[in-house]
């Protein structure tokens, strides 16, 4: 190092200088996740506040070893060709090899700083290593800082000081990186379980119609089209909508599922469009909605026929326009999502009975995929309960295997909660079954259930329930003067939900008749 008497009254300079690069390196420190962008910013830093109109930093890139300019401000494309180069035997070079603080005078050559003699106004460029734990990662070169007024040991303090704040982003980038790999790794190892967990239960279906869906989901999945997914509870809509995603370029992505019965009325706009804060509707604080969260991936609606009519003509909006406004909020906001619906109705019929919008069904239904129920494709039966058999003897370590007979008996249940029911069956059997070896008779420890009445029974129940569902409704019909708003609030469910049910039961001419009967 020089000499400190060489340290004269400009002193004073050289701290206001350090004082105002600090500060404005403090201010950008937010930034550090972009290493490129945050190092050029340190370097127009440097340049707006001292003297140096030349610098430029070089990091070593870990999978060559190789010095690689990062960033600089001054350089022409060709100094900054060259200095990428010819790192190796440039003052780069120097600097980070011998891990020490390098010069290079105005005569061209370079050599270390405790060689300069007593002509330190002849310094062109000060290389400054870049340490982390201990071992060089780069190096900051630069023009001389101050004025030749100033002492050289001045430059070196400062530029010293910069390199160590350059290490700590170079430490903290490698990190944050090293984190983002790991959980990427494990993230894209899900998703291929996830994929063939969800492509293997979809594939097991034998039948024809299951085929046909099969077929049909590969074939619309690396497109952007809206898809129509129609079936009974239980079937694996959700499943086919995820191996929908899986399958498109989107798969990058968020994959959103939003249940539409989940949520009141008066929250499913906020659920899906979010919310700002807003004094008149008394939001405190705002809320990114989920059609925002999904942007660039896709979004399932399950149920989409429990959504109240308001909002369906917002939703036919967005799918228009590509953009919807949150709750409280005065602009638009732009989402790039995939929808992919569910229902569990006929919605033709939902469009009759007056509780769901014609046109956005049309939007809708580009591409509706029918999934088959269990009882129509019993063919694929046996397989389904080797695939789960193996899911439990996998997942949970509980051999199963059931024989000839079970397997018969179980052909002849009318499975009215479709694959589901069928996945929990097998799952009870797992646990209830001693030695995992079931046979006929063991069906019996199902409740609810016996083994000769089986099917019956399940028939049987489900037309009670229906029964007393269907008296219900008419019982609180009868109470409000036949007035279905009325009724439905007494049962507690919504005006689209009673007049489905009025629909199912064909109760229309028993209202009408009653209607006419009281003006009368």
């Amino acid at each position: 190092m020089l000499p400190r008497e060489r340290i004269n009254d400009k002193q004073s300079i050289a701290n206001h200088y350090e004082l105002n690069i600090l500060r404005g390196l403090s201010q950008d420190i937010d930034k550090a996740l972009d290493l490129d962008d945050m190092l050029y910013r340190f370097l127009c830093i440097l340049q707006e506040h001292t003297s140096t109109r030349r610098a430029w930093i070089m990091l070593q890139r870990p999978e060559t070893g190789r010095l690689l300019l990062r960033a600089s401000c001054g350089l022409t494309k060709e100094e900054e060709k060259k200095e990428t180069q010819n790192s190796a035997f440039s003052l780069s070079g120097a600097v980070f090899r011998t891990g020490g603080i390098w010069i290079a005078p105005k005569t061209g050559k370079y050599f270390p700083v405790k060689m300069i003699g007593d002509e330190p106004e002849s310094v062109s460029v000060i290389g400054i290593p870049i340490v982390m734990d201990d071992s060089p990662v780069g190096v900051l070169n630069s023009q001389r800082v101050f004025p030749t007024t100033v002492a050289l040991d001045e430059d070196i303090r400062l530029l010293s000081r910069i390199a160590d704040t350059i290490a700590q982003l170079v430490s903290l980038n490698y990190q944050v990186r090293a984190r983002e790999d790991a959980l990427t790794r494990a993230l894209d190892s899900l998703k291929t379980e996830l994929s063939e967990k969800i492509n293997n239960f979809l594939a097991v279906g034998r039948s024809p119609l299951m085929a046909q869906a099969q077929q049909l989901i590969r074939k619309i999945a690396p497109t952007n089209a809206t898809v129509l997914l129609t079936g009974e509870p239980g079937v694996g809509k959700s499943l086919a909508a995820r191996l929908i995603h899986e399958l498109s370029d989107r798969n990058r992505f968020p994959f959103v599922a939003v249940n539409c019965s989940a949520f009141p009325e008066n929250r499913i706009e906020s659920e899906l469009f979010g919310c700002e804060k807003d004094a008149f509707s008394g939001i405190l604080e705002p809320r990114m909605g989920r059609l925002e969260e999904a942007n660039h991936g896709t979004i399932f609606l399950k149920n989409i026929h429990e959504l109240p009519l308001p909002f369906q003509s917002k939703l036919l909006r967005f799918l228009q326009d590509k953009e919807f406004e949150p709750v409280g909020g005065m602009k638009a906001v732009s989402a790039d999502v995939r929808l992919i619906a569910a229902a569990e109705i006929d919605l033709s019929e939902a469009v009759a009975d007056g509780i769901f919008r014609q046109d956005l069904l049309f939007r809708l239904n580009v591409f509706p995929i029918a999934i088959p129920p269990l009882r129509e494709r019993p063919e694929d039966l046996a397989p389904l309960v080797g695939f789960f058999s193996d899911r439990v003897r996998r997942d949970l370590g509980l051999p199963l295997k059931l024989t000839r007979e079970a397997m018969a008996a179980l052909e002849k249940c009318a499975w009215r909660g479709n694959v589901r029911e069928l996945e929990n069956f097998i799952e009870y059997l797992a646990f209830t079954v001693p030695g995992g070896l079931v046979e006929a008779k063991d069906l019996t420890l199902c409740p609810n259930f016996s083994r000769n009445e089986w099917q019956a029974e399940a028939c049987e129940s489900l037309d009670a329930l229906k029964d007393i569902e269907r008296r219900s409704v008419i019982a609180a019909l009868e109470r409000n003067s036949w007035v279905q708003s009325r009724a439905a609030k007494d049962l507690g469910i919504t005006l689209r939900q009673i007049g489905y049910r009025v629909r199912k039961y064909n109760l229309e001419h028993i209202i009408q008749r009653n209607r006419t009967v009281e003006r009368v």
